[in-house]
């Protein structure tokens, strides 16, 4: 396994349990973020199901469509809105602070050690796959909940 200093260990430890914070000097991080998540989005979306999340927020908000007609002469044009899902172009993870080059994939001993120093941020996953699968029951999307 690689040294626990080759890797950017700041983005090793429940990233995004730590943003959903309300206390961090509360023990209780994962049911703080739970809370959060719950109370203060108006919607969960998940990348794996995107079509299903877009789905729901233009249910919710009709102008979030793939495309926005700007114009209203009756000539409008069509902006598309694209989609990119790739990794920062600085990550902070290099020696003093620089960039440092990611891999496209994480081999098996970097991919231990995210989810070892990730366990928060997977149960948290978790519960807003549920909070998901609700938003599609209350859209009438097939939900998959027993």
């Amino acid at each position: 396994f690689p040294k626990i200093d080759e890797v950017c260990f700041q983005q090793l430890q429940n990233h995004q349990v730590r943003n959903l914070l309300s206390d961090p000097s509360k023990p209780d991080w994962l049911e703080q973020a739970k809370r959060n998540l719950r109370t203060h989005f108006t919607m969960i979306g998940l990348t794996e199901d995107l079509s299903t999340t877009h789905e729901i927020l233009s249910s919710m908000i009709p102008w979030a469509g793939k495309e926005y007609r700007v114009g209203g002469d009756g000539d409008d044009d069509i902006c598309e809105l694209p989609h990119s899902n790739a990794s920062p172009t600085y990550n902070g993870c290099g020696k003093q602070g620089h960039h440092k080059p990611l891999p496209d994939r994480p081999n098996r001993s970097l991919h231990y050690l995210i989810a070892k120093y990730n366990q928060l941020d997977l149960e948290l996953y978790q519960y807003a796959q549920e909070l998901f699968e609700y938003q599609k029951r209350a859209h009438n999307l097939g939900a998959n909940l027993q």
